[in-house]
């Protein structure tokens, strides 16, 4: 019983290999598959080939696919402090109409308050499936949307995009296949 038991959570947990991959991905993937023979032909080594394959003949959508990787983290990530701290402050708020609140509770109220200061969040804030870059709609307001806008930019230069693992590896195996039997 307890096999089955693990069996139903290791199905109903596995990630679904049918959601459709974004167009940044697909396209940087496609990228390489199209230009593999190229870099493979001017390169002294495996390694010289992968590196110009990802760096210079598909720089473009691999740099797409790296900023759809980032963004979407991030986004999730913000989302989850906001929706957190909604439901934190949400439950406070409840409370705080029944009985004193301990210092803990006061702080969580004193974020409620503080919350409203980032408008509405980020409604209105999505990911460009193309170019990876953030969208922003016309609910899109207050200073969370604007600390998305302004920051995302500088978040990139530091974390210097990195090339998504899995373009890497299909780089590698790609110019290993075409590469001339040494």
């Amino acid at each position: 019983m307890l096999t089955n038991a693990l069996i139903a959570v290791a199905i109903t947990t596995a990630p679904m290999q049918d959601t459709p991959r974004p167009p940044a991905l697909t396209n940087a993937e496609a990228c390489l598959r199209e230009k593999v023979a190229d870099a493979v032909r001017v390169s002294s080594g495996a390694t010289d080939a992968a590196e110009f394959l990802i760096s210079y003949l598909c720089a473009g959508p691999v740099g797409a696919a790296s900023s759809w990787q980032r963004n979407t983290e991030m986004l999730q990530n913000i989302k989850g402090v906001f929706d957190g701290l909604n439901l934190a402050t949400s439950r406070t708020a409840i409370d705080a109409d029944d009985a004193e609140l301990s210092p803990e509770e006061q702080e969580l109220n004193e974020a409620a308050a503080g919350m409203d200061f980032f408008g509405e969040g980020l409604d209105g804030v999505s990911i460009d499936p193309v170019s990876g870059e953030f969208l922003f709609s016309g609910e899109a307001s207050g200073v969370a949307a604007n600390m998305v806008r302004t920051q995302t930019g500088a978040l990139g230069q530091l974390f210097n995009d990195p090339v998504p693992v899995f373009l890497r590896e299909l780089a590698g195996r790609l110019v290993l296949e075409h590469s001339p039997r040494r």
